[in-house]
């Protein structure tokens, strides 16, 4: 049974402010391997040592953070925290109970020890990773879902902390192909769990290259909310640890660009400087039917031209029957493509010939 440590009647607060409310569920969606579980760790740092979160705001309040290690692997937490030198006596690590290989929610006697934990320990944040992991009863059906979100919930409320559950998206596929963008309707189970959770956050690649890389840094965001503005997204980067190669130190900053693939007219553009780097000054119609012969027709070749025209010139003039085409001075000796540098007006939308 739970023993109100706060006022039912008390105003919400924010622990994180546009993302994680107090006394309220947040969901924490991801493709797996995109690091649900290293951010909410490092959010538990910042949240135990009073300091900022990955947007700069300060933490309100600083103090213990239950997380509750559903997939039971505690030595990996244990070894991000150590190599993070994070205050340990401030981590509580939740496993499974005696004799238990699982945590399962869905049971009271569980339910009474995590209440227990949060009447003992009073935490200002509880990360629950994650949920398909805290109960037998799986995600699909309503009555499920409500019935172990709604005791999640008097948990963040009763106690005046934020509820971080982390969760996962569903599988690509016909129906659901892996998105570029995400969104919440990529969650996995019923409806009823992005329905109760007030706050919804996505972590999600950004490809930055032509071929997807698992190192590519993250785009966090904030997918849904109930309770204020959006927030601007948050870029995500995981880089090598000095201090212990095997654990990653989470960098935030800008999102970065997404990689586009290159159109038409750029690709004719790179493939005229590498023309010109290698053949010298050449004809126009030289350059023409060379054009031709790689698949770019007169007008898309011409408009490359014209992109690169503080890149290539003419030797005499376009009317002159002498002239020709060549890289100017100041870029023959460069080694540089215009695939490596945008061109004037690379982005400007045309239509191809």
């Amino acid at each position: 049974m739970l023993v109100s440590a706060y006022s039912l009647g008390d105003v919400w607060e924010w622990l994180w402010e546009g993302w994680i409310p107090r006394g309220m569920l947040t969901l924490f969606g991801a493709m797996p391997s995109a690091g649900k579980s290293y951010v909410a760790l490092d959010l538990a740092r910042r949240v135990i040592a009073g300091t900022t979160f990955p947007d700069g705001t300060p933490v309100p309040e600083g103090g213990p953070v239950i997380f509750i290690d559903a997939e039971n692997v505690p030595q990996i937490h244990n070894r991000r925290a150590t190599a993070w030198g994070m205050d340990r006596s401030q981590l509580y690590l939740m496993g499974p109970g005696e004799n238990r290989l699982m945590i399962d929610l869905s049971r009271e006697t569980e339910r009474d020890r995590l209440v227990e934990w949060a009447w003992a320990k009073r935490p200002i944040l509880i990360v629950v990773d994650s949920l398909s992991s805290i109960t037998t009863r799986g995600e699909n059906k309503v009555e499920d879902v409500r019935d172990i979100f709604i005791f999640l919930n008097r948990v963040a409320l009763d106690y005046g902390c934020g509820m971080l559950v982390i969760h996962h998206l569903r599988k690509p596929g016909a129906q659901f192909p892996s998105p570029k963008t995400l969104t919440f309707h990529e969650l996995r189970g019923s409806s009823h769990i992005t329905a109760m959770s007030r706050s919804i956050i996505g972590l999600h690649w950004v490809q930055t290259g032509p071929r997807r890389d698992l190192n590519d840094p993250r785009r966090m965001e904030v997918l849904k909310t109930n309770l204020c503005r959006y927030p601007e997204a948050i870029g995500v980067t995981f880089q090598t640890l000095e201090k212990d190669p095997q654990v990653a130190e989470i960098v935030y900053g800008d999102v970065p660009s997404a990689y586009q693939e290159p159109t038409r007219q750029a690709r004719c553009a790179e493939w005229l400087l590498g023309v010109l780097r290698e053949g010298g000054e050449l004809p126009p119609a030289e350059v023409l039917a060379m054009a031709r012969e790689a698949g770019f027709s007169r007008t898309t070749l011409y408009r490359a031209r014209r992109v690169l025209r503080a890149q290539v010139v003419d030797t005499h003039g376009p009317r002159y029957p002498d002239n020709k085409w060549a890289l100017a001075p100041d870029v023959a000796g460069r080694k540089e493509s215009a695939g490596q540098r945008p061109a004037p007006g690379e982005n400007r939308k045309t239509s191809e010939a």
